[in-house]
């Protein structure tokens, strides 16, 4: 009897260990692939609002953008998506352009931090 416990214990505990591992592996990735995900979304942002390609009249249509939408401050939202009104109030669109992609740069350093990636 006593045997037979221990082989039924044995049997159980290797059957749940084979079952969960596998669970508990994919989490692993998942979460490290959503990290890496994030990053290089960051990354690319990042380099793309530092590019000579960079404008605020089309940044709204930018992949970056629509992605990181959701994390970005509801000024800067204002801001990017009213370019066109903005620049046709102020004076010196290049002062407009810099100070845009400061406060992106700042966003950007922001959801950073709070995705716990720096």
């Amino acid at each position: 009897m006593e045997y037979l416990l221990t082989i039924l214990l044995g049997l159980f505990s290797g059957a749940a260990g084979s079952l969960i591992a596998p669970w508990i592996h994919w989490g692993i990735e998942k979460k490290r692939d959503k990290i890496k995900a994030r990053r290089d979304l960051i990354s690319n942002a990042r380099q793309f609002i530092g590019s000579k390609s960079f404008s605020g009249f089309c940044f709204s249509e930018e992949t970056y953008f629509i992605q990181l939408k959701p994390f970005f401050d509801e000024k800067v939202i204002d801001w990017v998506e009213k370019f066109d009104h903005y620049s046709e109030v102020v004076d010196d669109n290049s002062t407009l352009h810099e100070d845009l992609k400061v406060e992106l740069f700042k966003q950007l350093h922001r959801i950073e931090k709070e995705w716990g990636l720096i």
